[in-house]
């Protein structure tokens, strides 16, 4: 396996993690009050479209050749690093 699949792989398995992370938040909701349930609709959304981005990047990265998969990766590398400190921050308040 080289660098490059390596790499996808290493991402792929992330972002099934923060999936799981974000679908157990939604579950949260029937849990809490209003106005929490409220936030954490909102912060749902904003983590699903994060998500959604970064899987948007990860494809553009396997359709790229090997010349260009450095550049992408490193916008990957900040998608990545937003997203979960995104989701930290939703675990620490709704859980």
């Amino acid at each position: 396996m080289d660098r490059k699949q390596a790499y996808q792989q290493e991402i792929r398995a992330r972002l099934d993690q923060w999936q799981a992370t974000i679908d157990g938040l939604e579950t949260r909701s029937d849990e809490i009050r209003e106005d929490g349930r409220i936030q954490l609709h909102r912060a749902d959304d904003q983590l699903r479209a994060h998500h959604t981005f970064a899987q948007h990047r990860l494809d553009n990265l396997q359709q790229a050749g090997d010349d260009a998969w450095d550049g992408l990766k490193s916008g990957i590398d900040v998608t990545r690093k937003k997203l979960g400190n995104a989701i930290d921050s939703a675990v620490s308040r709704f859980q």
